[in-house]
């Protein structure tokens, strides 16, 4: 998705359908997609209420959950117990 300038999840989730038809990403690519952004956003606000509840632990990276993203869009997985 670098090489059509998609860099953040903020751009991966304004793309149209038509936009989104032209990724290479798994079928059917429009219901993969928002249900791989659903996804991260469940596991990103659960990192967060953690976060906000552990104050004397480091905030957690994001790296994780772009890896989730991806197994989404590209390995099929879309379960949010990872």
């Amino acid at each position: 998705m670098r090489a059509r300038n998609i860099r953040t999840i903020g751009q991966l989730a304004s793309l149209t359908e038509l936009e989104i038809d032209g990724l290479p990403i798994r079928q059917p690519k429009v219901p993969t997609t928002k249900s791989a952004l659903m996804v991260f956003a469940e596991q990103w606000k659960n990192k967060k209420d953690k976060n906000n509840k552990q104050k004397s632990e480091p905030k957690s990276k994001p790296g994780k959950l772009f890896k989730l993203l991806y197994s989404c869009l590209y390995e099929g997985q879309s379960n949010t117990s990872k």
